[in-house]
């Protein structure tokens, strides 16, 4: 699944070091609308004391119009999750009115709704509750929380990585915001608007256990890998779409695709595409770790993804590594990617054989 900031492009990956952690007016209303609609993604009880202030504050609106209107989405067109979160990246708020900068949501729950309407509706709960008032009144606590995320997670990163190991400079600006409400879940929602930068978000929930406290404190690890995954697809997704790729690496990966389609769908991969641009990235971690990390981190990483169905893990990364040593004859990723192709092609062909040696005498 895809896991996860300031709101400025990067224009230079060697800038990264620049970029903070973050929090967002508009992605707190809508988990306040989704956590008083009674969401259970929404409601885990993970976020401690501003979980209770969020349900002193907003108490006196539960039954806001607001409110059973996302009660309804949730019923009847099955918001919920990302969703909200999608369609809170793409509000602009003026004169305390919000409006869609773009009616492309990016998830099709919203489809075939009257969303000037559901804008109007979110609106009038902004006005009715003075939501700017609680919002202000916890930006020291939303500003102390983003700091140490950036001081805990963001500087275990090395940022100059990237492009030195693909050779070229993202395509994407990234944003990574904390989301205080949202719990266990991250998401990894992407903003497209015409003649800007594409925004990829990481949206990272709030986590606070009673005896270890503050997650991201605890095991900033784990949430620098999840970073370290995310900013790795803004060079491989794009590989898809340049010279015939798309076109070559189609015909091994809808034959990897068949073999696996059942555990990727459990992970929200339904097409070959995102089987192969996960694969890469995955791949791709544990080679940042090859020059970041440890030799557990590297088997770690690797494991874990051999566990939840890309048994081809161990031979991409070799495959990954020999790039990352032959920089002479692949100066960019661009000019290996026809290598991995013909990995794709080997590691179908070679399941493939295995299968029809079965039914040979």
């Amino acid at each position: 699944m895809r896991y996860l900031a300031i709101i400025t492009f990067l224009s230079s990956f060697l800038n990264i070091h620049a970029l903070t952690a973050e929090y967002d007016e508009r992605v707190e209303l809508l988990s306040v609308l989704c956590n008083l609609a009674d969401y259970e993604e929404y409601n885990m009880g993970l976020a401690s004391e501003y979980g209770d202030t969020v349900t002193t504050y907003f108490a006196p609106f539960k039954n806001h119009a607001a409110v059973n209107m996302f009660k309804r989405l949730h019923q009847t067109n099955g918001i919920g999750y990302n969703a909200p979160i999608d369609f809170a990246l793409n509000l602009k708020k003026e004169n305390n009115k919000f409006n869609l900068e773009s009616h492309k949501i990016g998830d099709d729950r919203w489809e075939n709704l009257d969303l000037e309407a559901v804008c109007d509706t979110i609106s009038m709960f902004y006005n009715d509750t003075d939501f700017a008032k609680f919002f202000n009144s916890q930006k020291p606590f939303y500003k102390e929380t983003c700091n140490k995320f950036t001081d805990k997670v963001l500087s275990l990163i090395n940022e100059k990585w990237y492009p030195e190991f693909y050779g070229t400079e993202p395509s994407e600006a990234f944003n990574v915001i904390i989301g205080f409400l949202t719990g266990g879940c991250n998401y990894g929602p992407t903003i497209e608007l015409p003649d800007k930068p594409r925004d990829v978000y990481a949206i990272l929930g709030y986590v606070v256990q009673s005896e270890a406290g503050v997650m991201f404190e605890k095991q900033p690890e784990y949430y620098r890998n999840l970073l370290v995954h995310e900013f790795n697809h803004s060079f491989v997704n794009p590989m898809l779409t340049v010279n015939d790729y798309h076109e070559l690496m189609s015909v091994p990966a809808e034959k990897l695709f068949d073999h696996t389609s059942t555990i990727m769908s459990y992970q929200a991969y339904s097409d070959w595409e995102s089987v192969i641009n996960e694969s890469i990235v995955r791949a791709a971690v544990a080679t940042y770790f090859l020059d970041n990390g440890t030799e557990e981190d590297v088997r770690n990483s690797i494991k874990e993804e051999t566990k939840v169905g890309f048994y081809w893990m161990p031979q991409l990364v070799n495959k990954m590594n020999y790039y990352r040593k032959n920089r002479a004859k692949y100066p960019t990723f661009d000019s290996f990617y026809p290598e991995l192709i013909l990995f794709f092609e080997e590691i179908t062909t070679a399941t493939n054989n295995e299968i029809q040696n079965l039914f040979i005498n």
